[in-house]
């Protein structure tokens, strides 16, 4: 998994996305747990390599998410074991007002996006022994760091 640039729909760079403080193997579960807790330090879908035998392990996506579907299947992936982050922007993250992203941003389907984590949370509440209240906590965040993204997304990536 890496850190990403930003850019806006017309390619202009607007910035980094930097997931992690440093480079090396990282046990899987921390991540998850710190990206249940606080912002998505999963990396973007098209950047994160894994053995297919891993795949097999996981049961691959769970089609009852709609928006957070990877999400959910890199969740199942980093609770496998260590993961090796790169603490580098090697890749590039568009964000666009049309694209999934871009309508959990700016409200359009907020409320989906809150329910599908609310949803992953209880998913793997027995594994992570996540309380009520730290599930409750943890949407929370998510409803403030949408409205902070749709915030950037807005102002600094889209300018409008």
């Amino acid at each position: 998994s890496t850190d990403s640039i930003f850019v806006d729909s017309n390619g202009k760079n607007k910035g980094p996305y930097k997931r992690y403080k440093k480079s090396g193997a990282v046990f899987g579960e921390e991540i998850v747990r710190a990206s249940f807790a606080h912002r998505d330090l999963y990396g973007p879908p098209l950047a994160i390599l894994f053995r297919k035998s891993v795949y097999d392990k996981t049961g691959g996506f769970d089609e009852r998410f709609n928006f957070i579907l990877d999400y959910d299947f890199f969740t199942k992936l980093f609770l496998q074991g260590n993961v090796f982050v790169q603490h580098a922007p090697l890749t590039y993250f568009r964000i666009r007002h049309d694209s999934n992203t871009g309508k959990v941003l700016n409200g359009e389907k907020g409320q989906t996006y809150l329910m599908e984590h609310e949803m992953l949370y209880r998913k793997y509440a027995d594994r992570l022994n996540l309380t009520e209240k730290q599930i409750n906590r943890y949407v929370l965040h998510r409803k403030i760091y949408s409205f902070l993204g749709g915030l950037y997304l807005k102002v600094a990536l889209i300018g409008k």
